[in-house]
């Protein structure tokens, strides 16, 4: 907010930090990968890399290497991914749940989940790698640095693995649905913010995501060799940076709000939310204490963030 509670949208530039996410295909030899992942020998896996091109910005303490712990910037730094893998016995589906593969920052172990570690290649790519079960077409959606999914405004945690009667056999099936479905799956949406709750803001490390669909065929469970996806992640909020000298311009800002705001997307692709009551769809977004080493003296990047809204939302920065 602003001393006199002043609105200071001629102070205020809005960069909406999304992109499309482009992908690319292609086998590599195979090879081993750092970590101790028991699922390297199994025969009826695959091993894929997920390669994000990001220019993240990647920190290392000494010399780059290969299995170094990636390590970026706040706005692009990675505490946590969750890789949903969904597959079918036909290219065109339907498609439902086979599996999820987790990253965490502290090393924590995801229930009913398996765990991978990041790699960095250079100064700009970061590697998950990751060794789904054959036998099938399978399609690949990463969500960074937000865990928690929500389906119809509860938390959805009801992920159960499809079953297949004979990977690599030309008869091969699906025999038991995974749940969810992929359809149903794209439905889902971030935590939903609450206008009432002070805490209830948005903070780095940012929600990113990607995937990769069409499907990857892995049908030929002899096939021994490694793929790699190349893989842009892409921000789902907005990004605020705030000019102000406040010896110039006389208003020193103290907090920074949102009217005409949504409370939340979903992730594939990218939409707002909408309430049941449209009332309720828009809202006012709790305080954010307007900090930082620039704040009040010329140009604070990063100073607000919120979810994306229409143009005909006419949100508006307080």
């Amino acid at each position: 907010m602003i001393k006199n509670r002043k609105q200071f949208s001629a102070w205020v530039i809005g960069l909406l930090a999304l992109s499309l996410a482009g992908c690319s295909e292609a086998e590599v030899p195979s090879a081993t990968t750092p970590g101790d992942d028991p699922l390297v020998n199994d025969p009826t896996r695959r091993e894929i890399i997920l390669a994000f091109q990001n220019k993240l910005n990647i920190k290392t303490a000494g010399t780059t290497r290969a299995d170094a712990p990636i390590a970026t910037t706040e706005e692009n730094e990675i505490t946590s991914l969750d890789i949903y893998v969904f597959s079918s016995d036909k290219e065109e589906g339907p498609y439902t749940y086979q599996e999820r593969f987790c990253y965490r920052s502290d090393g924590a172990t995801i229930p009913n989940a398996t765990k991978i570690i990041l790699t960095v290649e250079g100064d700009n790519v970061a590697l998950a790698t990751l060794r789904p079960k054959k036998g099938l077409f399978t399609k690949f959606y990463c969500i960074a640095n937000q865990p928690k999914l929500l389906k119809a405004g509860a938390e959805y945690t009801n992920f159960v693995a499809l079953e297949q009667s004979s990977p690599g056999a030309d008869y091969n099936i699906v025999t038991k649905a995974g749940i969810p479905t992929e359809t149903d799956f794209l439905t889902f949406t971030t935590p939903l913010l609450d206008p009432a709750t002070d805490t209830d803001i948005l903070l780095t490390p940012l929600p990113m995501v990607g995937s990769y669909s069409p499907a990857l065929d892995l049908r030929d469970i002899s096939m021994g060799s490694r793929t790699r996806i190349n893989m842009t992640l892409s921000r789902i909020v907005s990004r605020f940076d705030i000019i102000n000298d406040e010896k110039l311009s006389h208003l020193t800002i103290t907090g920074v709000s949102m009217g005409h705001g949504r409370k939340g997307v979903t992730f594939f692709p990218v939409v707002p939310v909408e309430d049941a009551d449209p009332d309720k769809t828009l809202i006012t977004y709790p305080d954010r204490d307007f900090d930082g080493a620039n704040a009040n003296k010329g140009t604070q990047t990063g100073a607000f963030y919120s979810y994306p809204s229409p143009i005909a939302d006419k949100g508006y920065l307080i």
